[in-house]
C-alpha cells in the first residue's frame, strides 16, 4: 500500500477539531502552537517521572520543546547533556533502538544506512541499505537478534524509485547482538 500518511500535503479533517490563529499572531509564532502542546501533553502524562532520570530522544522541535517545558514546570534540570549528534553528511537521525549491550541503533532518513553508538557515543557500526530514507528499527525473531528496518518511498520522484526499487521495503540484518521486543501500540489511559 503506497497511500499518503504523516507526511501527506493535505488531510482532511473535522472543522471542530480546528483552532483558528488569531490574526495578531504571526504565522512564524504560530507555527509553535502544536509542538509546544504536544510538548505540554507528554509531560503531563510524566508526573510519576518528577526527580527521575530521563532521556529526551531527538532534540528536535518537540525534543527541544519538551526539555524547555519541563524546565518551566521542574525547575532547572540537572545533569544535562549531548549523548550524541549525527553529522549532518549522515543523514537524520529518524528512529531509534537500544540493544542489550547499551548500545544505540539510529535509522539515517537521507543516509541510507543505520548506525550503532557505543554507550560512549562513538560510531561501532555501520550498515547500509539499498533506500536512502531508513526510518525505524526494532528487534525481532525467537531470540531477539535480528533487526528489522523500515524505509520510505515518501518524496522520492519516479527516478529515485527506479534507483531505489525497495523504497518502502521493510528489511532484516542479523544485528550481531540481541534487544528488547518492542512494545505493542496501545492508547493511553486518560
Amino acid at each position: 500500500m503506497h497511500a499518503p500518511g504523516g507526511l501527506a500535503e493535505y488531510m482532511l479533517c473535522r472543522a471542530a477539531t480546528l483552532v483558528p490563529v488569531p490574526d495578531h499572531l504571526a504565522p512564524d509564532v504560530a507555527v509553535f502552537a502544536e509542538p509546544v502542546a504536544v510538548a505540554v501533553r507528554a509531560l503531563s502524562k510524566a508526573d510519576e517521572l518528577r526527580g527521575a532520570t530521563v532521556v529526551v530522544v531527538g532534540a528536535g522541535v518537540v525534543g527541544s520543546l519538551l526539555v524547555q517545558v519541563a524546565r518551566a514546570e521542574f525547575g532547572t534540570l540537572s545533569n544535562h547533556s549531548v549523548f550524541l549528534e549525527v553529522p549532518s553528511t549522515a543523514g537524520m537521525p529518524d528512529g531509534l533502538t537500544v540493544d542489550d549491550d547499551g548500545c544505540v541503533w539510529v535509522a539515517l532518513w537521507g543516509g541510507g544506512a543505520i548506525h550503532r553508538y557505543t554507550p560512549r557515543g562513538e560510531l561501532d557500526r555501520r550498515i547500509e541499505l539499498p533506500v536512502s530514507q531508513v526510518t525505524s528499527m526494532c528487534f525481532m525473531g525467537p531470540d531477539l537478534r535480528t533487526l528489522a528496518i523500515t524505509s520510505a518511498r515518501h518524496g522520492l520522484d519516479e527516478a529515485a524509485l527506479e534507483r531505489e526499487p525497495l523504497a518502502g521495503s521493510v528489511f532484516s540484518v542479523d544485528a550481531g547482538g540481541s534487544g528488547a521486543a518492542a512494545n505493542p501500540w496501545r492508547p493511553l489511559k486518560g
